[in-house]
């Protein structure tokens, strides 16, 4: 499944020198969006109509339009649609987004298909063609059938505006609606000026004397003649109040000739007295204008009849009138989504004094937690200081033991040297015994043959055996030296070992302090990046 939240999934289309780019976006906005690129390829400005589907099981109220973002241009359809018209400039590229609200992120994925480019139409000088062009859109594209059947019951006289009194209870018999205009349930629903103004004209006779002059029959408009736009199918004018502004028969309280630059809020007026008003003219026998009214009012005209008086009363809502209405109804619906956003927002999160109240709360405390982590970053500095000086004095130390280990070893090496040489001497002494013992057995042999000069050999004697005594000594003092080079050797050997142990753990100390001043290190650059600090 993609990343939703990072909107990076694109889907691409281009058609007709057209180019439409749609993705979602879930972080540039207060809600998610579905955001649309488009780019024009033409030389000429060309008007452009795109449909996307809204998936079924999402409700429509949950679909907004955001107004920095062209909402104007867009229009919601109860049938899950949503349409964006507007008319792009030679190689015009524009961004427009629409609003969803999500309870679960992973519905997002299905609204990226693919849109429809259903129209690129070149813009004429021509207003009316380009008029004809668009989709005419009805009441119950926008609104419900509930609603549009106000505007069937007001327009076939059945039923006056919701909130107007109801029929005035007199004595007369019921005024004919159709002798005033200003009663008139058929008169122009957007009140214009120029109707109002022409009081003195019964559009429906007019209506209703063309249609009898065209057919040459003195009846009403015949059933079978084509329709025009049915009611419930036409274009939504505006709101109810906005409609028409008519009463029921025969209630003279309301006021016909209002302006019908009024606002909605004027358009219900409260009944007035009318006393100074000319009284409604009686129908007359034979007017094809009252019969047709008693008709509409009896409920005995058909849609298709009704629909062409509308025609030709030009009852019908203009295109301009209804690119208002879906300006109108997008910005109501992005006001209802970003009123509930908000509603959520605060009742998850609370008013906005509760907000900056927890919020200094949380600045309290992040001080307070700033000045904990100041103290114990002065702290471990502390250490760290105190760490480096006892790195630097074992390292004097190791220099120390390093030197003396170097001297011992010098001073061993010339113990062994002198060692060396005695024993070349001893060598040398053992060679000369054995020269003297030939001699002594030489001299026995002379004092066996020669006893003159057996005083003579008694003095060599003598101080042959001095020399014995003097090999005997020298002996001794090469076993006591070779006993002395042991146990200097056996020294060495320990103090060897000893060094190592000092030097294993002096290295094991350090890579100890390393790894904590390390440790410190990695700490501080951590703090640093929380704080802002290098």
């Amino acid at each position: 499944m993609s990343d939703f939240s990072s909107g990076n999934e694109v889907i691409s289309s281009s058609e007709s020198g057209v180019t439409i780019e749609k993705s979602f976006d879930g972080e540039a906005f207060a809600v998610p969006a579905i955001r649309f690129e488009l780019r024009s390829d033409h030389d000429d400005a060309v008007t452009v109509r795109i449909t996307d589907r809204i998936p079924d099981d999402f409700p429509m109220d949950n679909v907004g339009f955001h107004p920095e973002y062209e909402n104007e241009n867009w229009t919601a359809y109860k049938d899950h649609r949503v349409q964006f018209e507007r008319t792009l400039e030679p190689n015009e590229s524009l961004t427009t987004v629409y609003g969803i609200r999500l309870s679960d992120w992973s519905d997002a994925e299905k609204f990226l298909i693919e849109p429809e480019l259903e129209e690129v139409t070149p813009v004429t000088d021509d207003g009316g063609q380009g008029e004809e062009r668009m989709e005419e859109h009805t009441i119950t594209d926008i609104v419900s059938e509930d609603s549009s059947q106000v505007v069937r019951d007001v327009i076939a006289g059945d039923s006056g505006l919701p909130g107007l009194d109801e029929d005035a209870e007199t004595g007369d018999d019921p005024a004919d609606p159709l002798a005033d205009v200003g009663n008139d349930p058929l008169s122009d629903p957007l009140g214009s000026s120029a109707d109002a103004d022409d009081g003195a004209t019964d559009p429906l006779a007019d209506a209703a004397s063309a249609s009898a002059d065209s057919t040459g029959e003195d009846s009403a408009p015949d059933e079978s003649d084509p329709a025009g736009s049915d009611t419930e199918d036409g274009p939504f004018a505006g709101s109810e109040d906005d409609i028409i502004d008519a009463d029921e028969p025969g209630d003279d309280s309301i006021d016909g000739g209002d302006d019908a630059d009024e606002s909605n809020d004027d358009s219900l007026e409260a009944p007035v007295e009318t006393a100074d008003e000319p009284p409604a003219s009686p129908p007359r026998p034979g007017s094809v204008a009252a019969a047709l009214a008693d008709e509409i009012r009896a409920g005995e005209v058909n849609d298709d009849d009704l629909k062409r008086i509308q025609q030709e009363l030009d009852l019908d809502t203009p295109e301009s009138t209804n690119v208002r209405i879906r300006h109108l109804q997008s910005r109501v619906d992005d006001l209802a989504a970003y009123t509930e956003a908000l509603e959520e927002f605060i009742d998850e999160n609370g008013t906005a004094k509760t907000l900056i109240d927890g919020f200094e709360s949380e600045v309290e405390s992040v001080r307070a937690d700033l000045d904990e982590m100041g103290s114990e970053i002065e702290n471990a500095k502390d250490e760290g200081a105190q760490a480096r000086a006892r790195v630097a004095d074992l390292e004097t130390n190791l220099d120390g033991l390093e030197t003396s280990i170097d001297s011992l070893e010098s001073g061993l090496e010339s113990d062994l040297a002198d060692l060396e040489d005695d024993l070349d001497e001893l060598g040398e002494l053992d060679s000369n015994l054995d020269g003297l013992t030939s001699q002594l057995d030489d001299l026995e042999d002379l004092v066996a043959t020669n006893t003159q000069e057996a005083s003579a050999l008694d003095d060599e004697l003598e101080d042959l055996r001095d020399d014995f005594e003097t090999v005997d000594s020298l002996e001794g003092k090469i076993e006591a030296l070779s006993e002395d080079v042991s146990d200097l050797s056996d020294s060495v050997e320990a103090t060897e070992t000893r060094m190592d142990e000092k030097i294993d753990t002096l290295r094991s100390d350090i890579g100890d302090i390393e790894s904590e001043l390390k440790e410190l290190h990695e700490w501080r650059d951590q703090l640093g990046s929380v704080f802002g600090g290098n």
